[in-house]
């Protein structure tokens, strides 16, 4: 079964979501250029994240002192 998932086209790039993470606003391929986007089109109150890729999973890892 394949699951329909809207941020596939933006794997793997670095995303602007609205306030509330519901809606794409801004896309780049590298955190600078999204930032520069930002700043032009003035934009306030965003959630900026990375899309990794959907093959991968990323899991903490805990590191303790003996």
């Amino acid at each position: 079964m394949k699951i329909n998932n809207p941020l596939i086209k933006y794997e793997n790039k670095w995303v602007a979501l609205d306030e509330k993470q519901e809606k794409v606003l801004l896309s780049a391929t590298t955190l600078s250029v999204l930032q520069r986007k930002i700043l032009k089109q003035k934009k306030r109150n965003l959630v900026v994240t990375k899309v990794i890729p959907f093959d991968i999973s990323l899991a903490p890892n805990v590191l303790t002192q003996n």
